[in-house]
């Protein structure tokens, strides 16, 4: 694929992806209209709950302060009908009472006459018992029989004869006492013939007894008339009126109780906190009440010296009040859009997702398209460019449009003339036969020194980082680290060096294998000379350029500012004394001067140095650095 086709390609798909994004904002902000118009929705249904519980509130209070007032006056009219039924009982026992004893008088007094009526037929009237009636007495003819009597006759003063009769085998001679029977025997002189006789007067009177029944009934008829009338007006105190219900409309419509009266600020709150969370609605709000003339806020739940939000949703709070100001409740969300959003959650998300989908895979094709491109021009950059590489040993040639050699033995090596401080190295390989399988060389000096990371040395088994020296002298500057499993023949590997400034990372398809990291290249040591009492500062230098370091020396006076610096250094980090040349690299003292206010000493590259500084011998021995 040439270039003007890829840019063709990629604009039609630009294109595309605006599209798409113009359409997902369209479809978002008719959401955002429909979600908002069902959020007012639930604030009116909320506000409307509310105001319907308010006036359910306003119209409860109004209900238990008449039923108080009802119940207090029931009450009232039942104690005092009930000390009436009671005051009704009272007197009628005591009527009755009354009653009872007229009765029993006129009885006795029924008695007493006939009693008297005997004492005037008969002579010594005597009672006896019904036991004694009952022994003396003869079934066959009405007389006594088996009874002995004295009989004692006598005169008055006034010289009329008194006939006094006294029986000698009566166990009982006394007038009987206690509970009357139904018949009062008497033995008495019968005046005809002198003879004692039986009398026999039954203490019951059927006439009496009659009327005594109908005095009875008439007065517990007229009780249990009287009984229950009063009852009767007791349950009529206790019904409630049929016109309760008008009675507290009027009375809701004739208070005139001001707005804060008719509901309170915690109450109204509370109510709305929970109607708006039965809509789903949990965003914070500001809500206040006004009258509905004027307008004034009555309470508010934010400082009423701040302007009033706008976009407010606003109702009637008593909207069934025609006499009296109705009231009206507002109620604003300061974050209206924010809590839009929060619902439209689901709808963003995959708004945005779908949208970065389509991004992802926009650029993933662009990147597989130039990354295909890339390979074809690498490709063909090996297959037509294979000149540009140095191939310093062993067998290369292009093969398959790879880079392929074939040659055994050591340090085979090829390589592109391009030079780079970091850098990321990938690539592809395979591994074809040997006993080892790739070394990716880096930080290349020359052919013959380099470094290099080895995967799949000690016959294919380990991984290691390693530096070549002469060409051939190879050193390991990691320890050989063991593979999972050893390279395969003929698979291909994806390899990466990512190479920075003070590290190196080799990653095997993708994982992480090993890490290189170099040794660090200064080194200081200080301490003292117990003889003479100087200051020995050893330092070395194992970099390429010199470096300027500080000498800080705490504690410590009586320091000279001069001191003898003695360097081993060299040009570079190959140079070597030999038989031939034995002075490539020889010990230098020098005076330096080292000034007490800014201590700095410069170190030579690839150098180890000797610094003796003369100090008083009688100090304690410091550290520096």
């Amino acid at each position: 694929m040439n270039k003007k086709s890829l840019w063709f390609i990629t604009v039609l798909m630009i294109i595309a992806l605006i599209g798409v994004f113009i359409m997902q904002v369209y479809y978002i902000r008719q959401a955002y209209r429909l979600n908002s118009q069902i959020f007012d929705q639930k604030v009116y249904k909320a506000m409307s709950d509310v105001a319907v519980q308010v006036q359910k509130r306003n119209a409860r209070k109004h209900i238990e302060k008449k039923t108080q007032e009802v119940e207090e006056q029931k009450e009232s009219n039942i104690r005092g009908q009930t000390d009436k039924i009671v005051s009704f009982k009272e007197a009628f026992r005591q009527n009755e009472d009354i009653r009872r004893f007229q009765q029993q008088q006129t009885t006795i007094n029924y008695l007493n006459f006939q009693i008297s009526k005997i004492k005037e037929n008969f002579i010594t009237p005597l009672s006896i018992s019904e036991e004694e009636y009952k022994e003396f007495y003869n079934t066959d003819k009405d007389v006594v029989k088996g009874l002995r009597l004295i009989v004692n006759q006598s005169v008055d003063k006034s010289g009329r004869p008194i006939l006094e009769l006294y029986p000698t085998n009566l166990r009982r001679l006394q007038p009987f006492y206690g509970s009357i029977p139904d018949t009062i025997r008497y033995i008495a002189i019968s005046p005809e013939d002198g003879s004692p006789r039986f009398v026999s007067l039954a203490t019951s009177d059927k006439d009496l007894q009659t009327k005594f029944k109908i005095e009875d009934a008439n007065a517990q008829q007229k009780y249990q008339l009287e009984l229950n009338r009063l009852y009767a007006d007791t349950t009529v105190i206790s019904r409630v009126s049929q016109d309760f219900l008008e009675d507290v409309q009027k009375e809701m419509q004739l208070t005139d109780l001001p707005l804060s009266k008719r509901i309170s600020k915690p109450v109204l709150d509370a109510l709305l906190k929970k109607e708006l969370q039965n809509q789903g609605i949990n965003a914070s709000y500001k809500f206040w009440l006004s009258t509905a003339e004027k307008d004034s806020v009555i309470f508010a739940n934010y400082k009423t010296e701040a302007p009033i939000p706008g976009n407010a949703h606003s109702i009637m709070l008593f909207n069934n009040d025609l006499n009296k100001d109705p009231g009206k409740l507002y109620v604003s969300f300061p974050n209206q859009s924010a809590a839009i959003y929060r619902d439209m959650g689901i709808t963003l998300s995959s708004s945005f997702g779908f949208l970065l989908l389509l991004v992802f895979i926009f650029a993933y094709t662009i990147y597989s398209i130039i990354r295909q491109k890339k390979i074809s021009e690498m490709k063909s950059d090996f297959i037509n460019n294979a000149a540009e590489w140095a191939k310093v040993r062993g067998e290369w040639s292009v093969k398959d449009s790879a880079l392929v050699q074939t040659a055994e033995g050591p340090q085979r090596l090829a390589m592109l003339p391009k030079s780079f401080d970091t850098c990321t190295i990938r690539l592809k390989a395979r591994r074809i036969g040997g006993l080892n399988a790739f070394m990716i060389p880096f930080a290349v000096k020359d052919s013959n020194t380099y470094l290099r990371a080895h995967i799949g040395s000690w016959l294919n088994a380990c991984s290691v980082f390693e530096s070549v020296t002469d060409g051939y002298e190879v050193a390991g500057l990691t320890d050989q680290k063991r593979l999972a499993k050893p390279i395969e023949t003929g698979r291909w590997y994806d390899i990466r060096l990512v190479i920075g400034t003070d590290k190196v990372d080799c990653y095997l398809d993708g994982e992480l294998l090993m890490t290189y990291t170099p040794p660090p290249k200064l080194f200081a040591l200080a301490g003292r000379d117990e003889k003479t009492g100087d200051l020995i500062l050893k330092m070395v230098n194992a970099g390429s350029a010199p470096i300027k370091t500080t000498i800080n020396i705490d504690g410590l006076p009586g320091i000279s500012e001069e001191g003898v610096l003695t360097s081993l250094s060299a040009s570079t980090d190959q140079e070597e004394n030999s038989f031939s040349r034995p002075k490539q690299y020889v010990p230098v003292s020098t005076k330096i001067n080292i000034p007490a206010d800014n201590p700095q000493v410069e170190w030579p590259a690839f150098s180890v140095n000797v610094l003796r500084i003369k100090t008083n011998k009688t100090k304690t021995r410091q550290s520096s650095r």
